[in-house]
């Protein structure tokens, strides 16, 4: 017999469940299907939902992907299809390398953001795919995380959380 591989809430904003009706039906799916030992179990997230208490939340959950609702980082195919304001609204600044004449791991980049925003780079934290990229901002003193192959964000809130403890 098949067994599942993944569970995957997606359709509208399954994010606004709570944990206990998050469980409610992971343990259905369990109680009704056959599933690997370790199945990839992705909740769908729209950005406003994501406070902290929610990703503290979730970090406890058999959840451990998260699909954000950002269709694209392209302007062109965000203006497209008419979800650029959308867009913008999940972040408080939007950064392109190619405006700032600044490439990552160049220190000016991360500088240039700090200084713009006043951030401390110790009170900043920053998760990247590329170690390059990780070993600029740790240069100038940023928290950083590598986000690793395979791996989902989720997958380091665990440590994220542990060097918010010992700090």
């Amino acid at each position: 017999m098949y067994k599942r591989q993944t569970i995957y809430f997606g359709g509208g904003t399954p994010s606004m469940l709570n944990q206990s009706e998050i469980d409610s039906i992971i343990n259905a799916v369990y109680e009704n299907h056959k599933v690997i030992l370790n199945p990839e179990i992705t909740l769908e997230a729209n950005p406003d939902d994501l406070t902290k208490r929610k990703i503290i939340e979730l970090s406890k959950s058999r959840i451990n992907r998260l699909s954000i609702g950002i269709q694209s980082f392209f302007e062109d195919d965000l203006k497209k299809n008419n979800m650029l304001n959308q867009f913008y609204k999940c972040f408080d600044k939007v950064y392109y390398s190619s405006r700032m004449g600044k490439r990552k791991p160049d220190e000016n980049c991360f500088k240039q953001v700090l200084e713009e925003n006043q951030l401390v780079p110790q009170q900043t934290l920053f998760i990247d795919d590329s170690v390059q990229h990780i070993k600029g901002a740790k240069r100038i003193g940023i928290e950083t995380f590598h986000l690793e192959k395979n791996k989902s964000i989720i997958d380091l809130v665990p440590d994220i959380i542990q060097s918010k403890l010992h700090q």
